[in-house]
């Protein structure tokens, strides 16, 4: 094969003609050599091409030592990225190694097929000579015979033996994986362990995906200081995009569109309508929370108090959220204090911030101390809160440990109808400075960097809706809103479907006061018993109690029946 090719090469080179002028830039040699690679479709130009090829060159001068390019797909951001860049720069440095990686390494191994093609090219091999075949010249590897290589891999695959002077992944991770920590963890230890210990001195490294979670390797990358092009379908001007080349976005008009030649607007209306916001925002809007918010609307986040409202007849409580360490990596402790005054709640004032036992239990105290009208704690009965619990019963009163089962997302959609409502009032900025950073957790839940802020707020408001404790802890244990009135969303009728209605089980002798019924066996219903009262539709769940005397759903009479 390597002669065959060496021949060709002469061949090409004799019969070249004096007159025609190889490309220069990256992206003549992109439009050049198009029909080559892509010869099923036509080449469509536009300023986000020329924006990308000037970033790439400028890598392969050595300016952009780190850089990650957000663009939606079918920008031909493969094809220029794992195609022609490598390509192109082979024509003047072909000693230059490349190390291209995907989430899949059929992908790599693709786009490095189609390099090869294009480098064995007639148009290639008559316009450049400067390099031959190499010892190796398969499908995840192949070289030439001035030092050079392209290696297709994958996340997660190790790269023992190799080094490069171009690093590039291309699509890390699956869309589907977007709320996988453990798909999310294994591409940031690939890229940031694995993959930077096999780099050649001066080398380059290139990130191009879709954004899809504050913790993906984009965002990870870009908190570290690599260079940012970032490339919306529509243009957000709070957003706007400039790089330290030079270079900026050059739209001005809100949702201006990126290139209407590809993409008018009956089509972007297309996309938005069959991704739905949450890939229509990752995807196309290279932002992994929509700009109408996932599960908190941005609009449901605006309504501020600020004088502080009376609390004479308010019911008033502390909601924690505890955590195991106070390192920097762990999640935060998170203590809240709510008031709920009629129909509306009121955020009153919150703590947050890494802390380990002892500092939570002072901050407990503390806030008991400037909240005495709290007249309950909750505290979730997760990392070391059954300990605190344990430590502070005797020294302050209502603590009640809160088990925090059902899924986050489905506690989220079961305080979602207040927001909706307009029942959820918040301090205004001037009073509270950390407002800002609860706001965009909430925008950003579930797929921002942190969560805690959210899981105290639930376990405050769902406490604070139901009549009594039982049918709270109801609530909890199947993961879905009691039903207390109108105002439950579709969104969140159907986190409670999902969570499913189970028949109570018997407590045992400690919650029955006898020990007839072994641990997790289901009581039968029967009058005066321990039954639970149904109403409404199938599947919806229905708080119910422990108390003999009292089995009629309070909502179907408007109080407990007395029965007897």
């Amino acid at each position: 094969m390597r002669k065959v090719l060496l021949k060709r090469r002469t061949e090409r080179a004799a019969s070249r003609r004096p007159d025609e002028e190889p490309p220069r830039t990256l992206k003549d040699f992109l439009k050049a050599a198009w029909p080559l690679v892509v010869p099923n479709a036509p080449f469509i130009d536009g300023w986000h091409i020329d924006a990308i090829c000037d970033h790439l060159e400028a890598q392969s001068r050595g300016e952009l030592p780190r850089l990650v390019i957000n663009v939606p797909p079918g920008s031909t951001k493969s094809t220029s990225v794992g195609v022609m860049w490598p390509a192109w720069e082979w024509t003047f440095n072909p000693g230059a190694q490349w190390m291209f990686g995907s989430y899949a390494l059929e992908l790599s191994r693709r786009d490095g097929m189609r390099m090869r093609d294009l480098i064995q090219s007639d148009w290639y091999r008559g316009h450049w000579d400067n390099f031959g075949p190499g010892n190796v010249w398969g499908q995840g590897r192949f070289d030439n015979d001035q030092g050079g290589m392209r290696m297709a891999t994958s996340v997660g695959a190790a790269a023992t033996g190799y080094h490069a002077h171009r690093q590039v992944v291309d699509d890390p991770l699956k869309a589907t994986d977007a709320h996988s920590l453990t798909a999310l963890e294994a591409a940031k230890s690939w890229w940031f362990q694995t993959m930077a210990s096999r780099l050649l001195p001066n080398a380059t490294r290139t990130i191009i995906m879709q954004r899809l979670h504050d913790l993906d390797l984009a965002g990870i990358a870009i908190e570290q200081g690599y260079e940012l092009l970032k490339l919306p379908m529509e243009y957000e001007p709070k957003h706007h995009c400039s790089t330290s080349i030079g270079w900026e976005d050059p739209r001005t008009e809100p949702a201006e569109l990126l290139c209407e030649a590809r993409w008018d607007q009956p089509e972007v209306d297309r996309r938005k309508k069959e991704f739905g916001p949450d890939a229509w925002a990752a995807q196309d809007q290279q932002d992994p929370v929509p700009a109408g918010g996932a599960v908190y609307r941005p609009e449901w986040l605006q309504q501020w108090w600020r004088v502080l409202p009376d609390l004479t007849t308010a019911r008033v409580i502390m909601s924690w959220d505890c955590a195991f360490k106070d390192h920097d990596t762990s999640s935060f402790v998170v203590g809240q204090c709510w008031a709920r005054i009629g129909a509306d709640f009121y955020l009153l004032d919150q703590v947050r911030a890494h802390m380990n036992f002892v500092e939570t239990c002072s901050a407990i105290e503390a806030m008991r101390r400037s909240w005495p009208q709290a007249t309950t704690v909750l505290v979730e009965d997760k990392a070391n809160g059954t300990a605190v619990v344990d430590v502070l019963k005797s020294r302050i009163p209502g603590l009640v440990l809160v088990e925090p089962e059902g899924g986050k997302i489905a506690r989220a959609y079961a305080t979602q109808p207040l927001f909706a409502a307009g029942n959820v009032w918040l301090p205004h900025s001037t009073i509270a400075d950390w407002i800002g950073d609860w706001v965009l957790e909430h925008r950003r839940f579930p797929k921002g960097v942190n969560d805690d802020q959210v899981d105290a707020q639930t376990q405050a408001l769902r406490y604070l809706t139901v009549n009594d404790i039982t049918s709270w802890i109801d609530a909890m244990r199947h993961g879905g809103a009691p039903d207390y009135g109108a105002g439950n969303t579709a969104a969140g009728q159907r986190a409670v479907d999902t969570a499913g209605s189970v028949p109570p089980r018997c407590m045992g002798e400690r919650a029955h006061g006898h020990g007839r019924c072994g641990p997790g066996r289901r009581r039968q219903p029967a009058a005066g018993r321990w039954q639970r009262a149904v109403a409404g539709p199938a599947r919806q769940p229905v708080p119910w109690r422990l108390h003999r005397r009292q089995d009629v759903h309070p909502r179907a009479t408007g109080r407990p029946a007395q029965v007897g």
